[in-house]
């Protein structure tokens, strides 16, 4: 050891930068020259007749230099030299930027499009402050928020809000992530606008329910912007021996349920639910469809409990009822209430069904329950008609907010979703109980009603009191914002990597009457203002995809025209994946390092591995 080192001064040693020094740096070190630097030690240590040479290293050389000239070095070396490959664990720079955009690409107008942003961050201080700001058109300012940063640690922060559509036409977004007036990262995004056409919903039910009464009610009101088709499934209506021509009706096939631009499953028992319709409803949402599972009835959710159809969900439903001791004293208590009114509610005689309207009117029924707000629920255009500037009588405005009767019971929210309403008082791990949830899935929506479907709150309400039909009405609006009847992209995160290649979808509904023969496709560099034919390759027969790679960071327009005219468009934004290209440089290249160690002075050990470096420093130093 004394005659390896004995020659190594203080000042001779190279000054490597520490993480901290490395994290102020005001940009990144992005080229090593390792090759160089290898010539030049032999070299070096020749001449000042060192015995061998212990290199940890990630053996990374980004400089362009050829592996040949340092191999030959090696060769004619005749210093033995030790490779021992190193994996350094190195903060990256501060960066904060767009990780993911999601939004639709088509919407009606008079709609608010929900749009879900993720933003990542890392070393920064925690005295600074980020901004996300979005405007349209590059002018108006329609959303602005402060985004504490409480550590230096790497993080990520979700950040929805809505944008409003007024006018048919195109409507370019653009959002900037800044801090101290600097902007650190942007994404532009475009929202294709058409004009209002009717909402076409189908209710699909496993049993007689008042609450249909009542959505035909809302559907007749705004028979301009609604149309609602009912469906009763098989089993409906009690006994198999009781057929009743036209009431029990299959689920639609898929092509037909791509017609709907919402589908209610209400009051619906697990075995009345195939695969099939798992499966069609998975794909149905995933394309931009929107699903409503109204369900009020614990003993029924609870079959749905680890489900394909719970997934496409935004809530995991209670499944062990069967242990009280799990409950609070309330909640076991109104199980136990619930149960026995069902209970009651039976038929006599060949009809007999426990979803048959109740004769039983001895039996006390239980009182409604006024929902409760969450934060998010107060914010959402779904609840805005609440608006406490209206009046100043707290109990007329009680009264607007949705109550209900019956309850199923949630055991939490799934990550990503949205909790707007809770039970005022029965809590779950001192949390209330979910009562309405939605979340975004695939291109599509889904959300959960665990209620009855509101008929008795309709019922309690003055005749000139419109809350019923107004919180239906933007309800089934907001589902619905982003439904589709004419061909377009479709693009799951609006920014994309640049050197990545990308899948685009391209998609023609089977209400359009265009054809995919007649349509031409491009892509267009904004900034560059090139334009790259695209060749669209068919997935499914209404279903079409193409790659593309950006090369450079830059805005990118898709387009699909018919004859001349843009049917349909959609704008996306690519950026470098900064954080990760920082990252690379930390791994150590092994392939290099067991090239150079192939040598005849050369060798490559792992620190992991049990090497005798007393052993190898000896048999080839002077004593």
């Amino acid at each position: 050891m004394i005659s390896l080192f004995s020659h190594l001064r203080a000042e001779s040693l190279k000054k490597v930068i520490s993480p901290n020094e490395i994290q102020r740096s005001p940009a990144p070190i992005r080229k090593t020259s390792f090759f160089t630097s290898l010539n030049s030690w032999v070299d070096r240590f020749s001449a000042g007749k060192y015995n061998g040479v212990i290199c940890f290293t990630d053996g990374i050389d980004t400089s362009g230099d050829s592996i040949d000239t340092a191999v030959a070095k090696l060769e004619k070396s005749s210093i033995p030299h030790l490779f021992i490959p190193i994996t350094t664990k190195l903060r990256t720079l501060p960066y904060a930027k767009f990780a993911r955009l999601e939004s639709a690409t088509s919407a009606k107008a008079g709609s608010e499009v929900p749009v879900t942003s993720i933003i990542s961050f890392s070393g920064l201080d925690s005295s600074e402050k980020l901004n996300l700001t979005v405007t349209e058109n590059n002018e108006t300012r329609i959303y602005s928020s402060d985004i504490p940063v409480k550590s230096p640690a790497t993080q990520s922060k979700t950040v929805k809000f809505s944008v409003p559509l007024h006018d048919p036409g195109t409507h370019q977004f653009k959002a900037l992530l800044s801090s101290a007036g600097k902007v650190l990262s942007k994404v532009e995004w475009s929202i294709q606008c058409v004009r209002k056409e009717r909402t076409r919903i189908l209710l699909y039910q496993g049993g007689l329910d008042w609450g249909t009464r009542f959505f035909r009610t809302v559907a007749a009101l705004e028979k301009e912007d609604f149309s609602l088709d009912v469906r009763f499934a098989p089993g409906s209506f009690g006994p198999k021996k009781v057929n009743i021509k036209g009431l029990n009706a299959p689920f639609p096939s898929f092509d037909e349920l791509e017609k709907y631009n919402i589908v209610i499953i209400l009051k619906m028992r697990k075995k009345q639910i195939s695969s099939k319709i798992e499966e069609d409803l998975r794909r149905y949402i995933r394309n931009g469809g929107a699903l409503l599972f109204i369900i009020a009835n614990t003993v029924n959710a609870a079959d749905y409990a680890k489900s394909p159809l719970e997934k496409l969900l935004p809530v995991i439903f209670e499944s062990d009822l069967g242990n009280p001791a799990k409950f609070d004293k309330n909640t076991a208590a109104f199980i136990a209430k619930m149960k026995k009114y069902r209970a009651t509610k039976a038929r006599t005689g060949p009809y007999k069904h426990e979803y048959n309207s109740a004769l039983n009117y001895s039996v006390k029924v239980p009182p409604l329950t006024e929902m409760k707000l969450t934060r998010e629920g107060e914010i959402s255009p779904i609840f805005n008609y609440l608006n406490p500037g209206k009046t100043n009588d707290k109990s007329e405005l009680k009264l607007s907010l949705p109550r209900f009767q019956d309850f199923a019971l949630v055991v939490k929210e799934k990550p990503g979703a949205s909790v707007l309403a809770v039970h005022p008082f029965f809590k779950n791990k001192n949390k209330n109980r979910i009562l309405i949830a939605v979340q975004q899935y695939g291109l599509g929506k889904s959300a959960v009603l665990a209620t009855d479907p509101l008929w008795r709150w309709k019922l309690s309400l003055k005749s000139t009191d419109q809350s019923y039909r107004q919180f239906w009405r933007q309800f089934l609006g907001w589902l619905t914002a982003g439904a589709k009847s004419g061909p377009y992209w479709v693009l799951a995160n609006s920014l994309i990597d640049t050197g990545k290649p990308s899948r685009f979808l391209f998609k023609i509904p089977s209400v359009s009457d265009m054809k995919f023969k007649d349509m031409k496709f491009r892509i267009e560099d904004i900034s560059r203002e090139t334009l790259t034919p695209l060749s669209l390759s068919q997935d499914s027969p209404r279903e079409f995809s193409v790659k593309f790679t950006p090369k450079h960071e830059s805005s990118y327009r898709l387009v699909a025209e018919k004859n001349g005219e843009t049917v349909a468009e959609a704008l996306f934004s690519s950026s470098p994946n900064k954080a990760s290209k920082e990252l690379d440089l930390l791994n150590p290249a092994i392939e290099t390092l067991e090239t150079l160690s192939e040598t005849s002075c050369a060798e490559m050990v792992s620190t992991s591995e049990n090497f005798n470096l007393k052993n190898w420093i000896f048999s080839g130093a002077e004593n």
